[in-house]
Order: structure tokens, then sequence, then C-alpha cells
């Protein structure tokens, strides 16, 4: 992995987007990780909320 590729996938921006696409399809290995390394590195904790038809 080349410096350019490996900063730009520790970007908190970055893992929000892996996380955010990896629940999307159900890929909870990867969800997992991103999570994990954006709260390691970052600090950061992501929750996902489901917006129900009807109530906006």
């Amino acid at each position: 992995m080349t410096q350019q590729t490996q900063a730009t996938t520790e970007s908190p921006a970055s893992l929000v987007a892996i996380a955010k696409a990896a629940h999307s399809t159900g890929d909870r290995e990867l969800e997992r990780a991103a999570r994990r390394e954006l709260e390691e590195k970052h600090g950061i904790r992501l929750t996902w909320k489901r917006i129900r038809e009807g109530t906006r």
C-alpha cells in the first residue's frame, strides 16, 4: 500500500464512507473494522438510525 493510499483509507471521511457502504451491503466484518478504526484513531463513534416512512 502506498503512503497516499494508506492516508486516504485512514482519513475519517474515508472510514465513514467504508463503514456506511459495508453497512448498506451487509458486510458486518468490514463495517466493524472501519468503525473500530474510527473510534481508536479518531475518537469517532457511528450510530445508524432508521427513518420510518411517514415520520418526515
